[in-house]
C-alpha cells in the first residue's frame, strides 16, 4: 500500500474512452522498470498529448512501488512532513546496515522495531519534492541488501 497524498489517475479529459484507458492502466501496471516508464511516458504524449500532472503522479507511483518489492516494504505513508515506511516481515533488508543507515540521518529517521516501521522527518510540502524524496530513500535502501 502506497499512500502519498496525490491524485494517480488517467483523467477522462485526457484520454475520454473508458475502454482505452482500462487498457492503459493495466499496461502501467505491468510496467517492470524506469526504462520502460519512460519509453510509455513518451508513447503516451505521442498518442495523446503533454502528460497531465494525474498521469505523472502514477507513472512516478509504479517506480515507487517497483523499489518497494524490492525492498520489502509493505506499506508507505508520505506527506508534507515526511513518511512512515512500515517493512513487510519477510524483508530480505540486512538489519545492520539499515540500523547504520538510520543512524546516519542524524536525527531525522528512525526505527520502531516493535511495528517494523521506519520514520523520515522531511519537509515535503511540495509534491514533486515528496515523490523525489521518497524515490531517493527507497534506492538507498535497495543498496541495503
Amino acid at each position: 500500500q502506497i499512500n502519498l497524498g496525490m491524485p494517480v489517475v488517467i483523467p477522462e479529459n485526457y484520454i475520454a474512452d473508458l475502454n482505452l484507458r482500462l487498457s492503459i492502466y493495466r499496461r502501467i501496471a505491468a510496467l517492470a522498470d524506469r526504462g520502460e516508464i519512460e519509453s510509455f511516458a513518451a508513447e503516451l504524449i505521442d498518442r495523446f498529448g503533454p502528460l497531465p500532472r494525474d498521469v505523472e503522479n502514477l507513472l512516478d507511483l509504479v517506480e515507487i512501488k517497483q523499489l518497494c518489492r524490492a525492498v520489502g516494504v509493505a506499506r508507505v505513508d508520505a506527506g508534507p512532513k515526511g513518511a512512515v515506511i512500515a517493512m513487510h516481515p519477510s524483508s530480505s533488508i540486512d538489519i545492520g546496515r539499515l540500523v547504520g543507515y538510520i543512524a546516519k540521518q542524524t536525527g531525522t529517521a528512525k526505527i520502531r522495531p516493535e511495528d517494523q516501521k521506519i520514520g523520515f522527518m522531511r519537509a515535503w510540502d511540495d509534491l514533486p519534492l515528496r515523490i523525489k524524496g521518497l524515490n531517493k530513500i527507497l534506492k538507498e535502501m535497495v543498496a541495503l541488501l
